[in-house]
């Protein structure tokens, strides 16, 4: 997923944790362009996943918060990750 700094981290928190629960081998990976933003979404998936250990070790295993310069940056890097029935688009 992809969110500007004016994301809510507990919504993208969930989201990730949701994603590790349902699938060990999911891929959940959320890039920004804020710093600030990745910190706190990191600090609440610990919060989240500290009684929910099978989200614990999928996140650990392929989870990710990466942060970019830009977000045209994050839309490269997704479409280099994604597989590429799924590409995104710059709006």
């Amino acid at each position: 997923m992809i969110v500007s700094e004016k994301g809510d981290p507990i919504f993208i928190a969930c989201d990730m944790v949701a994603q590790g629960e349902h699938d060990p081998d999911a891929l959940c990976v959320f890039i920004t362009n804020s710093s600030k933003l990745a910190k706190a979404v990191q600090t609440e998936v610990h919060r989240r996943t500290a009684d929910n250990p099978s989200a614990a070790q999928s996140l650990s295993n392929r989870g990710a918060i990466l942060v970019v310069d830009s977000l045209d940056a994050a839309v490269e890097l997704a479409n280099r990750i994604a597989p590429s029935t799924s590409r995104c688009r710059q709006r």
